[in-house]
């Protein structure tokens, strides 16, 4: 596992310099009144006392700017993992989450935007015989870097604290952690 994780964290790296070294075209990106959307893929890691392992899955996601720095966004995602605790169960969490994103216009790169997020939401933990729906808060951050003038890819790294209830996780609170790498789609706004 520690292999894959080396691999895949290679590719981030050659496109934030890709983006970094290449020229600097004039590109639109994050108008106000623009339209973003876009799909992930992700690794969750959760909590050790929570009995869910680090799983991998997938979301989508649209966002409204209705400032070039300030957005609003609907996340939507799902993984799947093991119990650690009892092998047998297999282990769902789909994610609800409504977010506010701060990009971070920088004058000296077209092609990268770097951004902090916060939102709320709900989760939902489905073992295949009980289920639970616990709210949760997430923070975290990330870049986006542009590709084409409404292409992109985005990295993202955010936590995420929920509470859990039997007989689904234990009781007591969770921190868990995402870290996704997706495609983003820009369109509509100022031109």
């Amino acid at each position: 596992m520690q292999r894959a994780w080396r691999r895949s964290g290679i590719i981030p790296v050659v496109l934030i310099a890709w983006a970094a070294l290449g020229r600097s075209a004039a590109f639109a990106r994050d108008n106000d009144g623009s339209w973003e959307y876009g799909a992930f893929l992700m690794s969750s890691k959760y909590d050790n006392s929570s009995f869910l392992a680090t799983a991998l899955g997938a979301g989508v996601r649209v966002g409204y700017h209705f400032k070039a720095a300030k957005e609003l966004e609907l996340d939507i995602d799902r993984v799947s993992g093991d119990n650690t605790k009892d092998d047998s169960l297999r282990m769902h969490q789909t994610k609800y989450t409504l977010n506010y994103v701060n990009n971070y216009i920088l004058k000296k790169s077209e092609r990268m935007t770097p951004f902090i997020t916060f939102g709320i939401g709900k989760i939902n933990v489905d073992n295949g015989t009980d289920s639970i729906t616990r709210t949760l808060l997430r923070a975290g951050g990330g870049t986006k870097i542009w590709l084409t003038p409404h292409m992109g890819v985005r990295i993202d790294v955010e936590a995420f604290r929920w509470r859990g209830s039997p007989p689904v996780t234990p009781r007591p609170s969770f921190f868990s952690f995402d870290a996704t790498l997706g495609m983003t789609f820009l369109f509509g706004g100022a031109k």
